[in-house]
C-alpha cells in the first residue's frame, strides 16, 4: 500500500498509535519502522521527522503509557477512604487501566517481560504504589503485620492475571463480577499474617 499524506499534527499521533498497537502484539524488537509506517499510512521518513530511532519512539511511548497506568492506580487509591480501601482501589485502578487502554497495557506487558525492562529503572513501579498503601494500612493498624512486599506481589500478580485473562477473553464473568472476585481475593491476601 503506498504511503498516504496526512496532516503533520495527525501524522505524529497516528505513528504513536501504530507503534503502540504493533509493539503490543509483536514487542519492540519484533516491530520495524516499516511496519509502523505501513500501519500509520506514512513514510518511514515521517517517523524520523519526530524520533531519531524506533527505540526512541518506543521508549517515549513506554514512558507515556507507564505514566498513564500509574495515574490510574493512584486514582483508584484516592477513591478509597480507609487504608484497606485505598489498596483495593489501587488494584481496581490497575485493572481498569488494562480494560480501558488494552494496547497500552499489552505494550507495557511486552516491555516488562523483555530486555527493554531496563527502561523501568528510572520509573516508579506499580509495586511501589501498592506497597506504599499496604505499609500505610499496617501502620494504621488496619492490617495485620506480615510481609508487605509479599502481599503486594501476590495482589498485583492476581490483578495481572485477571487483566491477561480478560484480554484473552478467557473469563466468562462480566466485569462487575470479576471486580468483586478480585476485591474478595485481594482482601483475603491482605488479612493473612505472614
Amino acid at each position: 500500500m503506498p504511503a498516504v499524506t496526512i496532516p503533520s499534527g495527525r501524522a505524529k499521533e497516528r505513528i504513536r498509535e501504530a507503534a503502540v498497537e504493533l509493539m503490543a502484539r509483536k514487542g519492540v524488537a519484533g516491530t520495524t519502522t516499516q511496519d509502523i509506517a505501513r500501519r500509520a499510512h506514512c513514510s518511514q521518513a515521517a517517523i524520523y521527522k519526530y524520533w531519531d530511532s524506533k527505540e526512541t519512539l518506543a521508549k517515549e511511548e513506554f514512558s507515556l503509557s507507564h505514566d498513564r497506568m500509574l495515574e490510574a492506580i493512584e486514582d483508584g487509591a484516592r477513591g478509597g477512604g480507609l487504608p484497606v480501601e485505598r489498596i483495593l482501589g489501587a488494584i481496581q485502578g490497575f485493572v481498569r487501566f488494562a480494560r480501558e487502554h488494552p494496547a497500552d497495557y499489552a505494550f507495557l506487558f511486552h516491555v516488562f517481560h523483555s530486555d527493554y525492562a531496563r527502561w523501568l529503572a528510572s520509573h516508579r513501579k506499580p509495586r511501589d504504589l501498592v506497597l506504599r498503601e499496604i505499609q500505610a494500612a499496617v501502620e494504621a493498624g488496619d492490617l495485620p503485620p506480615g510481609d508487605p512486599s509479599l502481599k503486594a506481589a501476590m495482589i498485583l500478580g492476581m490483578a495481572i492475571r485477571v487483566a491477561f485473562f480478560e484480554r484473552q477473553k478467557l473469563l466468562g464473568a462480566e466485569a462487575d463480577a470479576v471486580d468483586r472476585a478480585l476485591r474478595e481475593g485481594a482482601s483475603a491476601i491482605l488479612a493473612l499474617t505472614w
